[in-house]
């Protein structure tokens, strides 16, 4: 045997085995993007959301000066 079908027999080798991890870990892994109770959590983050910017609202002072006033 040559050294060019060792290497076609090597390459084949390692693609069979890449092919074959690439297989388990599809197969394995189980992919959710959507729950069941997407609205719900859809509203809870919402809510999170709607907190954040009122705490920002509320930590961020406005200062505007009115003729003989500084009004916050």
């Amino acid at each position: 045997m040559n050294w060019g079908k060792k290497l076609l027999i090597s390459y084949v080798i390692f693609c069979s085995l890449l092919s074959l991890s690439v297989y388990r870990l599809v197969k394995e892994t189980k992919v959710n993007l959507v729950s069941r109770q997407y609205r719900q959590e859809e509203k809870n983050y919402q809510q999170v959301i709607e907190a954040r910017q009122r705490a920002a609202d509320i930590s961020a002072f406005r200062v505007k000066k009115v003729d003989p006033f500084i009004v916050l």
